[in-house]
């Protein structure tokens, strides 16, 4: 989306910069954030991870690129990036796949820092504008001046990180061996060690049902006789959908995007 005002920018004389600043707000604001908000409606086990991991973004780590960003270098780069140590929390690395899934950060690939290395994420560039986190208010310019070996890097121990986590600490669901409570998202279970089997947010939504999916009433009655979840559609070959009754190649079709849509966000 920046990259197309960003053109349009060059190209168009009447296009202010004021007017690409308000254009990337009213996108953070009625389109980036609501979306993310959604997922807890359809991600209603990891609702607490949804928030968490917002909070911590807006409330830290985008501060502390801020704060980067702002002090006077030689270089005169920009930053929109950050690293968290390899051996995060798995809460953490929940709360972060979240932001991912949503469009909020993009993983991009793995640097080396101190002790070892760690994922490197990307905040969404329409955020970071809105967020004020650049060194100046001219967004072609702040994107122009970005590195992608410049970013701020997190400790896994960070205790301002750990302060955002905590509210994530509560069990949540019982153990199936012993009844024990379970931590979000722990390997094991305190009590008897039984293996806790992680679900990852895919998995979660190829559960889903049917009705999930922005399909109308009528096909999702036809279809759910036979491929009740998501997933079931999503494995499933098109010729297999034509089998149900008054469904052929268009509204195979359709059935098949909407499912790929609804996995992809």
């Amino acid at each position: 989306m920046l990259h197309i005002l960003n053109n349009a920018l060059s190209g168009n004389a009447n296009l202010t910069e004021r007017a690409v600043n308000l254009a990337v707000q009213n996108y953070v604001d009625q389109a980036l954030l609501p979306y993310h908000q959604s997922l807890n409606k359809r991600l209603p086990k990891y609702a607490s991870h949804i928030r968490t991991g917002m909070d911590l973004l807006r409330g830290y780590v985008i501060p502390e690129i801020r704060t980067k960003n702002h002090r006077k270098t030689k270089s005169e780069y920009q930053s929109a990036f950050f690293t968290v140590q390899r051996d995060m929390s798995p809460n953490l690395k929940l709360a972060l796949d979240v932001l991912s899934y949503s469009g909020v950060v993009s993983q991009l690939g793995t640097v080396k820092i101190a002790n070892g290395t760690g994922p490197r994420y990307l905040v969404n560039l329409a955020l970071m504008a809105a967020e004020k986190a650049f060194d100046t208010q001219k967004t072609s310019e702040a994107i122009a001046r970005l590195s992608l070996t410049d970013y701020r890097e997190f400790s896994s121990t960070d205790p301002q990180i750990q302060t955002y986590l905590s509210s994530l600490l509560a069990p949540n669901e019982a153990c199936p061996d012993c009844s024990a409570p379970i931590l979000s998202n722990a390997k094991f279970c305190s009590e008897c060690g039984y293996k806790v089997v992680a679900t990852s947010i895919v998995s979660t939504l190829l559960e889903e049902s049917v009705n999930a999916l922005s399909l109308s009433e009528r096909l999702q009655d036809r279809v759910r006789p036979k491929f009740p979840t998501v997933g079931s559609i999503v494995q499933a070959k098109r010729d297999e959908l034509m089998t149900i009754p008054y469904i052929k190649g268009v509204r195979s079709r359709i059935i098949k995007n909407a499912a790929d849509e609804f996995i992809s966000g």
